[in-house]
């Protein structure tokens, strides 16, 4: 049983993008203004932050291949009125910044993420990312993607733990059942509700757990 500190760099962002988008469509027992606050603190919380390589860490884990697409257009923003940035936004700058001005480099990267994008969204693949920790996927499968394999052995290395803001994240005793299950709705129903509490009165809480698998 590992704490969701020792979860995947990718959860991060998954995390709170998968629970920002539900609140447009689940929870509608909540008031509009207490789910419109949640996603406001939600988007100034990881806007805070915004680490492009967390973004990209996003899409290189076929576990958040079904949730790519229903939170690709949310502008994450520390303040109302301000000129938000996507996760695609984010990702690209990555990749970008990985290139250091190496044009041809910056394509060759964008499209093996393509080709893994597309090899990682194929039906026989999706029990393997729930799972492996994505370390462990890309230990075992990943050398086909000659650009991103070094890459992502060093990325998803880097455990969340470390990145400012993910104590908003840390909000339960709860464990999850085996395996990489994702938002089961019982989960989302607590977490939402620490979220709310914390949110509306400053109560503090503890660490949320997960079982995963470890990239040991």
């Amino acid at each position: 049983m590992l704490e969701a500190d020792a979860a995947p760099l990718s959860s991060y962002a998954g995390l709170f993008a998968t629970l920002r988008s539900t609140l447009d469509t689940f929870f509608l027992e909540l008031p509009l203004a207490a789910r419109v606050g949640l996603q406001s603190s939600l988007s100034a919380r990881f806007a805070a932050f915004s680490d492009p390589m967390v973004a990209l860490a996003f899409y290189l884990d076929g576990f958040w291949g079904p949730a790519r697409g229903r939170v690709a257009g949310l502008l994450w923003t520390a303040r109302a009125g301000e000129e938000g940035q996507s996760l695609p936004d984010l990702r690209d700058a990555a990749i970008t910044s990985l290139a250091d001005g190496d044009a041809p480099l910056a394509a060759r990267l964008q499209s093996e993420l393509s080709e893994f994008l597309a090899f990682a969204a194929q039906p026989a693949r999706a029990e393997a990312w729930t799972r492996l920790h994505p370390l462990a996927w890309w230990r075992l499968h990943g050398e086909r993607f000659t650009l991103w394999y070094p890459i992502c052995l060093r990325l998803f290395c880097f455990l969340h733990r470390r990145l400012a803001g993910n104590g908003r994240l840390s909000t339960s005793t709860k464990c999850l059942p085996p395996g990489r299950t994702v938002c089961p709705q019982t989960w989302w129903t607590n977490a939402l509700a620490l979220l709310s509490m914390q949110h509306s009165f400053g109560v503090p809480t503890r660490s949320l757990c997960f079982r995963v698998l470890s990239p040991s």
